[in-house]
């Protein structure tokens, strides 16, 4: 899919996928600023883990588990996040990867299409000869504008450049009502500063994404002509402008509010969804983008629009241009010439504390699993034969739904029409294990030819916003599947009640043969657990068997759960990660409920089986999701992601289980004992 189609659901579709991504300069400010955790220490900070530190399983079991490997490990080139099984298993997946796109004999039109893209994204010489010319008349053509019907005349063609960010994109998707029909989606603009709440509320993360992206566009315009002082000020000017429409649109904070599905559904016909604005050329932006056909437009946020159409007039006009600019270089520098993705690198040095650069085929592969989905999977499974692996894990997959039911039949504070309903609702999962037998398009008319790389990047988002565009009221074919399966991850769909155990996750050394039972329940086993779980939380309460969006539980359920989950919200808001900063139990009680609950499941699974390893299956466990990374990625994880930070989300779950406390001999007075009556599982 392309770039904004991605950005679109990944913000306001709620799709909770699973990880997000220091260096030397980690070391220094660690030893500073990340103090004061209560119970446990940020370990997985660069340089916070010390030699000769005391470890105990009983006081942070995070810590005991992972301390060597937290103690030695170190961050690659170019990278915020190392994760100690994950990583290994994308390294695996990447190198087999690099095997197919440097395959001469594989000859289908997959892998010629791929193989294209990926040599044209190392010609570093070709790259290199064109500079800033592929975006110089852009630059300059929108440094032309003089007033509102310039940027009209931008907007209103059906040619405009795929990279210059309108101020409100379509995409359709899964209606949130009748998951089998597609809807016309219109959301806002991406912001520079990421989080609008930055532009009223401005923490140390906003703070750097400002520094970071204003030096960036400097760096680029200075290249164009422009001083320093003008490049700053079309920053500013970019900056003011978004912070008019910022208090309009949606934060982070609102869109892992349970409530954002209600929030999302406007749904309006074309022509009333043309008569919601009077400055704005809806119409025939709405003809040029190509969704004039349409028969209903869900505008996930009105007032945003409102508040565009207000903002849309000569007297913002210089702003409106300046805004254009500016994101217009953030969207391209990267698939420029050297120097244009050293400024970026820089950029995002200062943004996440990444140090050097990624090798050039690593960003190729990024790339092309992100553009060309489909085809580079189709090319994967053309020479790798994962079907072996595709029975087991469906196998596994089944037998975890089995012990899942048994588990909702043991929920006695759910009423008998709420536990008969999650039932149905858990029997009607449809299990997509490591490859889809459907694929979306076959791309055969997709012809790449001699274009450059940067040409090629246009050629190939166009492409993918007309295959989007003809799924306008169209039918949803749920065997598509729609993501990229050599992602090292695994997934729970709302709109189509669906799990997602994807190729990239089921390899070495994160599944093999000859692994122990313990070590694959503590690994895989609890991955897809947590993700079931996703079925039966506060979002997935919210959709029924068929993946719509249809409350199926009674009233007293809804309160004896929100009683529940404010129990996992109030322990977590109580858990300080380094001084001045607490967990925001709000923003992840979803994710550690689903950690518990996927651990409780495999419990009871182990339950079953004599000699069964314990230790190891706690250890295991604690593995999956130790990382190191840098402070700055830290800061922004504890302040913008979904799932706890990993030190917090593992002791947390685990401390909640009767085995481990009898594995490791806990007790009362120990930073890892917590009272079974303030225990917190929900299921």
């Amino acid at each position: 899919m392309s770039r904004r189609i991605h950005r679109i659901i990944s913000i306001f579709l709620m799709v909770l996928l699973l990880f997000v991504g220091y260096g030397k300069t980690a070391e220094a400010a660690a030893s500073t600023k990340l103090t004061g955790g209560n119970p446990w220490l940020a370990s997985d900070v660069v340089g916070n883990v010390k030699e000769g530190m005391e470890i105990s399983p009983v006081d942070d079991f995070y810590l005991y588990t992972n301390y060597d490997w937290l103690l030695s490990a170190q961050l690659p080139e170019g990278h915020t996040l190392n994760y100690r099984l994950m990583d290994p298993v994308s390294q695996t997946i990447k190198e087999k990867t690099y095997a197919v796109l440097r395959d001469e004999t594989m000859q289908s039109h997959d892998s010629q299409l791929i193989r294209t893209v990926f040599n044209q994204y190392i010609d570093l010489d070709a790259r290199n000869a064109e500079g800033l010319s592929p975006i110089k008349p852009i630059i300059e053509k929108l440094e032309s504008i003089k007033s509102i019907d310039d940027v009209n005349d931008i907007y209103c063609d059906e040619n405009i450049d795929y990279y210059i960010d309108p101020l409100i994109s379509f995409v359709n998707e899964a209606k949130y009502d009748d998951s089998s029909k597609y809807e016309t989606f219109v959301s806002e603009k991406a912001f520079l500063l990421a989080d609008p709440a930055e532009y009223y509320n401005r923490t140390e993360t906003g703070d750097t994404y400002y520094d970071a992206k204003k030096e960036l566009v400097a760096d680029i315009l200075s290249r164009l002509g422009y001083s320093r002082k003008e490049a700053y000020k079309k920053f500013d000017n970019a900056i003011s402008f978004e912070t008019k429409l910022a208090d309009s649109a949606y934060t982070y904070e609102d869109a892992n509010s349970a409530d954002i599905f209600l929030k999302v559904q406007n749904y309006y016909s074309i022509d009333d969804f043309y008569n919601m604005f009077t400055n704005y050329p809806i119409e025939a932006f709405t003809k040029a983008q190509g969704y004039d056909n349409a028969n209903e437009i869900c505008v996930m946020n009105p007032e945003y629009c409102k508040k565009f159409d207000d903002l849309y007039t000569d007297d913002n006009v210089e702003k409106i241009k300046d805004s254009m600019i500016v994101t217009y270089i953030w969207n391209t520098c990267k698939y420029l010439d050297v120097e244009a993705y050293e400024s970026y690198s820089t950029a995002f040095e200062k943004m996440y504390g990444a140090e050097g650069q990624i090798p050039y085929e690593e960003k190729a592969y990024y790339y092309i699993s992100g553009v060309l989905t489909e085809p580079l999977d189709r090319a994967y499974l053309e020479k790798y034969d994962y079907s072996k692996t595709k029975k087991e894990i469906t196998q596994l997959c089944n037998s975890i739904v089995d012990t899942y039911r048994q588990m909702l039949l043991k929920e006695d504070w759910l009423s008998e029409e709420t536990r008969n309903k999650a039932i149905e609702k858990l029997d009607n999962i449809t299990i997509n294990a490591v490859y889809p037998e459907k694929w979306e398009c076959d791309y055969l008319d997709l012809v790449l030819s001699e274009k450059s790389f940067f040409e090629t990047t246009k050629l190939i988002g166009k492409y993918n916003e007309r295959i989007n565009r003809s799924h306008t009221n169209g039918l949803v074919d749920k065997d598509v599947w729609n993501l990229n399966i050599l992602d090292t991850n695994a997934f729970y769909n709302l709109s189509n009640n669906s799990l997602y155990i994807v190729l990239g996750l089921v390899d070495e050394p994160y599944y093999y043969d000859g692994m122990s039972i313990s070590e694959l329940y503590g690994t895989i086993g609890v991955h897809i657990s947590h993700e079931i779980s996703h079925a039966f939380d506060s979002n997935g309460s919210q959709f029924d068997k068929n993946g719509n969006n249809l409350d199926w539980w009674s009233e007293e359920d809804h309160i004896a759960f929100d009683e529940r989950a404010q129990k996992v919200v109030d322990y977590m808001d109580g858990i300080t990660v380094w001084k001045g900063q607490n967990v925001i139990g709000s923003s992840v009680d979803s994710e550690e409920t689903a950690d518990m609950a996927g651990i409780h499941c495999l419990l009871t699974m182990a339950n079953e089986i004599e000699g069964f390893d314990y230790n190891t299956f706690f250890s295991s466990y604690a593995k999956t999701f130790c990382y190191i990374t840098t402070l700055q990625n830290e800061t922004s994880w504890v302040t913008q992601d979904a799932h706890p930070i990993s030190c917090v989300r593992v002791n947390v779950a685990v401390q909640q289980f009767d085995e481990f406390y009898e594995t490791y001999g806990v007790k009362e007075g120990d930073k890892m004992y917590l009272a079974p009556e303030d225990r917190i599982c929900i299921w």
